[in-house]
This record gives C-alpha cells, sequence and structure tokens, in this order.
C-alpha cells in the first residue's frame, strides 16, 4: 500500500487509527487511505516531507550546483587562450 507523511496542524490532534496514538507533531508516515486523506481534507494534518527525505534532497541539490559551477568554469577556461598556455598575439 502507497504511504503518505502527515504532520498534524499546530493546535490540532490525529489519532491513529491503527494503534490509537495520537500523531507525532514531528509527523509520520501513514497508509494512503480515506481515513487519512480525509484529515488532510478537514485540515487535522497537512501531507509534508520527512526531515530526512528533506536533507538528502537538499543535499543531493547542492551537489549539482555543484557539478554545474565546475563545468561552468571548465568550460569558460577552454575559451580562454591564456589559461591554456597559449598567449594571444597583440
Amino acid at each position: 500500500m502507497e504511504k503518505i507523511f502527515v504532520k498534524p496542524v499546530e493546535g490540532k490532534r490525529c489519532k491513529d487509527p491503527r494503534s490509537n496514538l495520537v500523531l507525532p507533531e514531528r509527523g509520520k508516515h501513514v497508509p494512503k487511505n480515506s481515513y487519512w486523506l480525509r484529515r488532510v481534507s478537514d485540515g487535522d494534518c497537512l501531507l509534508a516531507e520527512d526531515d530526512h527525505v528533506v536533507a538528502k534532497k537538499k543535499a543531493k541539490r547542492s551537489k549539482k550546483s555543484d557539478m554545474v559551477v565546475e563545468s561552468d568554469l571548465l568550460s569558460s577556461d577552454l575559451m580562454n587562450p591564456i589559461t591554456h598556455g597559449m598567449e594571444a598575439d597583440l
């Protein structure tokens, strides 16, 4: 079954019908079923991303941006004859 990550709205409490425990403030992965979709629809909880997943995505994005910067530097160096040891004739 597909899962979603939900967090309670500030000031609201949602009970997990399986465990009968209140949804933790940090959020929880729960089954994507009519109960949880209804809680989201009613405004009792929000669809969110797990903090662990968000941290992984940020790390991946920063790696990609580092690669783009390096490739930009490489391509600009190739266009500059001085950096390749070929001095321009003046």
